[in-house]
């Protein structure tokens, strides 16, 4: 009797984990949600459900999925999703018009500019503005224009939310720079000048990447392009492996986007290019993890996803991308794999001096020009802060 009960106790806290109502919410999109929402309502979790749902991202296309499949849920849960829905839209009208004049100023100055990620899947796959949430808007030019969209921005109001280590970081090892429009409340822009974070991918992904065959589409009654079918393929699952593949709202971009540009996509293209650019190890890790979670909506395109090597993953492929999920934990780490993954002499010993030489800015506070004593001061509290982070 007292194991029984124990077994019990334990099933009950393993149903009510964050883990447990995850997984629950990929097998609500996945397939028929009826027996689990009549589960989560005799176990009382169903708003808990809702509001997992929300905070990961997956509200809206939780809510179509349920009305779709017309399954009801509780009042006190309801009242959740059209809430959390209802604020989707009202962000993603105010992020439209504050994006407006960006692209319009960045077109005008001749500086083509792609739509990646959440804006462009909004844009094209999402049927309705309150379905997917966005944090920012990410943004990708050209390295060498980098100094004139900074400008451009600059002169709309725009500021750097952050500055790198050192100014020389980036966009030669760096690959994306934030900034903040003048919007009360602000958007965030991630103004990237490479599609991916790893800087392994500065020398396998070549710089024409993502800009083979640019599509246009409309984002706030204003053109935009973003990059061709089989390039926003790539990058959503290599973006989602670099990330850990532990976001379920971006695994479920990955099918989403398959579903709906299925007839479009050349998938044989999708392996050449993958395989061309060395992403196929973060690209199988990605098929392989969304099938586990999406097993009746993707199991069709998992199998037209095979990406073959060129030659089996090197050692800087696999550290690349099991690295980058742990970026801002283990900072000595990150410092470490990008020396170990860049490509000769030189960069190694450029990368190593901006990490050991700061910019003034963060040298400690106060500080207008580096000298002896400031920088071995900021060198000991950056020590002592990357060794207690591991």
């Amino acid at each position: 009797m007292r194991t029984s009960l124990r077994h019990r106790w334990k099933d009950e806290i393993r149903e009510r984990s964050p883990e447990s109502i995850q997984h629950g919410l990929a097998r609500c999109l996945d397939g028929d949600p009826a027996p689990l929402v009549e589960r989560w309502g005799a176990s009382g979790l169903i708003e808990r459900a809702a509001c997992e749902a929300c905070e990961l991202g997956v509200g809206g296309p939780l809510d179509e999925a349920l009305r779709a499949r017309r399954v009801r849920l509780p009042a006190s849960a309801q009242i959740i999703l059209d809430e959390h829905r209802r604020h989707l839209g009202a962000s993603h009208r105010r992020r439209s018009a504050c994006l407006r004049p960006i692209l319009r100023a960045l077109r005008e100055a001749g500086v083509p500019t792609l739509l990646l990620k959440g804006a462009a899947l909004n844009a094209t796959v999402y049927a309705a503005d309150d379905l997917r949430g966005m944090s920012d808007i990410d943004l990708l030019i050209r390295q060498e224009d980098s100094a004139r969209a900074d400008r451009i921005l600059d002169s709309l109001g725009c500021c750097r939310e952050s500055e790198p280590l050192h100014e020389g970081l980036f966009p030669r090892f760096y690959y994306e720079r934030p900034y903040l429009t003048p919007d009360r409340p602000a958007l965030r822009l991630d103004v990237h000048v490479r599609p991916f974070r790893p800087v392994h991918y500065r020398q396998t992904v070549p710089a024409e990447a993502m800009w083979l065959a640019p599509r246009r589409i409309t984002v706030a009654d204003e053109p935009a392009w973003t990059p061709s079918v089989e390039e926003t393929l790539i990058h959503l699952c290599v973006h989602a492996a670099g990330h850990g593949l532990s976001q379920l709202r971006w695994l479920h971009d990955v099918v989403r986007f398959c579903e709906h540009e299925a007839g479009r996509i050349d998938f044989d293209r999708v392996n050449r290019l993958a395989s061309a650019w060395r992403l196929s190890y973060p690209m199988s890790l990605a098929v392989r993890r969304i099938e586990e979670v999406f097993p009746m909506r993707f199991a069709g395109f998992a199998d037209l996803l095979q990406p073959s090597p060129a030659s089996h993953p090197s050692l800087k492929d696999r550290i690349a991308i099991h690295q980058a999920p742990h970026d801002a934990a283990r900072p000595l780490r990150h410092v470490f794999v990008d020396l170990l993954c860049l490509p000769g002499v030189r960069d190694r010993a450029a990368y190593l001096h901006m990490h050991l030489f700061p910019g003034a800015g963060h040298l400690h506070p106060g500080a207008t020009a580096p000298n002896a004593f400031a920088w071995l001061r900021a060198q000991s509290r950056r020590l002592i802060r990357a060794l207690a982070r591991g």
